[in-house]
């Protein structure tokens, strides 16, 4: 077993929390689009890597998602400054970009749907879910977690602060969904590839 093993099990009730709470966001229709987006952005706005392998790249990409969210809240009419959530944690590039990057992965079944929207302004809002998946990126990720131990002090950090992603990213959904109860386009996140 390694640590991505480890990832992948351990985390896996808190991921399906995750998908559970962005079930009650669409991207088909524009309420629970831009819903959907601003919880991309409130939760991102949230995180920041902690010095570590590959901390700058990650920083970077955060910085380029959270500018394509905002353009795209922009373009629905939603205000692109969002509050983030208290407090920004700085947490393991590797637990940070192991959810992030998993997550890009997954958004291709979104991005169909979107895609065959009939609303031409909610297409015209897609500089978030046309990211590139960066499946170079992911695998590097992949392959260094992969030659960790999943036993010890950092793999233990490694475990949980990869559960506080997934938990900024749930409490981020929930509270878009809120508002939401009953819209007709409540879609299910697409599972990422972990």
């Amino acid at each position: 077993m390694t640590l991505r093993d480890r990832l992948r099990a351990d985390t896996r009730p808190a991921h399906d929390r995750v998908d559970a709470a962005f079930s009650g966001l669409g991207v088909t229709e524009r309420r629970g689009y831009r819903a959907f987006l601003a919880a991309h952005l409130v939760a991102l706005s949230a995180l920041r890597p902690a010095p570590g392998p590959g901390d700058a790249a990650l920083a970077a990409e955060m910085a380029d998602l959270r500018s394509r969210l905002r353009a795209d809240l922009q373009q629905l009419g939603a205000n692109g400054s969002m509050p983030p959530l208290p407090g920004r944690r700085c947490l393991d590039p590797r637990a940070l970009g192991y959810v992030l990057h998993g997550s890009r992965m997954g958004m291709a079944v979104l991005h169909r749907r979107w895609r065959a929207a009939g609303d031409a302004r909610l297409r015209r809002a897609g500089a978030f879910l046309s990211t590139p998946p960066a499946p170079a990126r992911w695998g590097a990720i992949c392959a260094g977690l992969s030659r960790m131990s999943p036993d010890g002090p950092t793999a233990d950090r490694v475990i949980a602060e990869a559960g506080t992603v997934f938990a900024i990213y749930e409490h981020s959904a929930l509270s878009q969904a809120r508002p939401l109860k009953g819209c007709p386009d409540a879609q299910r996140l697409a599972p990422a590839q972990h």
